[in-house]
């Protein structure tokens, strides 16, 4: 009787545990996704020397995210900042839902 009582009692503790992992496991998936596309997207916006509405629609089909510009100037050799993000409603972390984001630069006009 006391092993029943205490195999319920350990369930009380493991299924917030389980939820708590599930929730960073999805925002590792997340992250990491947002990290691939912001890579491609810097490429471009270098590229095509600053965001444009291709660029937009990229990150839109392939991630389902947005893409923010935090730069003003756009000019040939200019360090571009922009973010890239979605987002998240968690299981048991937050009762909000969170902004998954991702900041990077891109240098204008920078070919390879």
């Amino acid at each position: 009787m006391s092993s029943k009582l205490g195999f319920l009692l350990s369930l009380l503790f493991l299924v917030p545990v389980l939820a708590y992992m599930g929730d960073l496991y999805s925002l590792q998936l997340i992250h990491a996704d947002l990290d691939a596309v912001a890579l491609q997207a810097g490429y471009q916006i270098s590229r095509s020397n600053g965001l444009t509405s291709a660029i937009e629609d990229y990150v839109k089909e392939s991630s389902g995210a947005s893409i923010k510009a935090l730069s003003s100037e756009a000019y040939f050799g200019a360090e571009y900042k922009f973010v890239v993000y979605k987002d998240y409603a968690p299981l048991i972390i937050q009762s909000q839902t969170m902004v998954v984001s991702v900041t990077r630069e891109a240098i204008l006009g920078y070919q390879q």
